[in-house]
């Protein structure tokens, strides 16, 4: 029978999800999360990856910050990252079992226009 070794996190990796427990984030910012996540478990510099991705540190540096980016944009990286955007936007990929961390992060709801357009109208007093 082989041996397993667990690879404990780095210090940024559960430092990153203590910070994040119990918040609702956006899924752009649940994708940056874990771009940055995979980007610490795989030992990879912002600089490292816009190399071996074909994006710039810029890009990087906005999607790992929760900033919108062009989807071509998101969609290379997550290729590159072997995970699909939608992977990446839902939970945190690493698990418990690879950090020794149960965290709830929770997703913010999108609110869609109509829903805006009817908490305005009911604030204007229109039924």
């Amino acid at each position: 029978m082989g041996t397993v070794i667990l690879h404990k996190p780095s210090q940024k990796i559960l430092n990153k999800l203590k910070e994040l427990e119990n918040r609702e984030v956006t899924k752009s910012e649940m994708i940056g999360i874990n771009i940055y996540l995979l980007r610490e478990k795989k030992q990879l510099t912002q600089k490292k990856l816009s190399i071996e991705s074909g994006l710039s540190i810029s890009s990087i540096s906005k999607m790992e910050r929760g900033k919108r980016v062009a989807h071509k944009t998101v969609h290379q990286i997550c290729s590159y990252l072997g995970y699909s955007m939608k992977e990446l936007q839902n939970k945190i990929i690493l698990n418990s079992e690879e950090t020794g961390i149960d965290i709830e992060i929770q997703l913010k709801k999108e609110r869609k226009m109509l829903d805006l357009d009817l908490e305005l109208l009911s604030l204007l007093g229109v039924k």
